[in-house]
């Protein structure tokens, strides 16, 4: 497999502890997707839970959604995401995309404040990994 990432600094990596799925009614249909996640940041465990909207176009859905860290001390991190999940073979799944942190990460999260992030989720019948790399760049103050 080729790297995305190459000259960015792996932030984190998470293994998947759990998910739920939910269609919604609308035309075409989407799927709310919500997960749990647990990992090591800056040497500490992290929880990391997010939600997600997901919506098939051909052979890829396009995600968008949100989510948080808790480092178990209070520290937190808000996040949006957004994406693209194509499928691999026995309905795997990898899905790569983009992460901006919100401006109000506190406690020892707090280096995540304005940090852009690539990710890269690996589902399969070992359930779901997912690795975030640093872009390298910040959000622009005047955004």
């Amino acid at each position: 497999m080729t790297s995305l990432t190459t000259g960015k600094t792996l932030l984190y990596e998470t293994r998947g502890k759990g998910s739920t799925f939910r269609l919604i009614p609308t035309q075409p249909p989407k799927e709310e997707v919500s997960t749990w996640e647990t990992g090591i940041f800056d040497g500490k465990k992290i929880i990391v839970l997010s939600t997600m909207i997901m919506t098939r176009k051909g052979k890829v859905d396009y995600l968008k959604g949100v989510g948080m860290i808790s480092a178990g001390d209070g520290s937190t991190a808000y996040y949006n995401v957004k994406g693209v999940a194509r499928g691999t073979k026995n309905f795997g799944e990898n899905v790569t995309g983009e992460i901006l942190y919100s401006r109000k990460c506190t406690g020892r999260l707090q280096m995540l404040n304005k940090v852009r992030a690539t990710f890269q989720t690996i589902v399969d019948a070992r359930g779901f990994r997912t690795k975030v790399w640093k872009n390298g760049m910040t959000e622009s103050s005047s955004q």
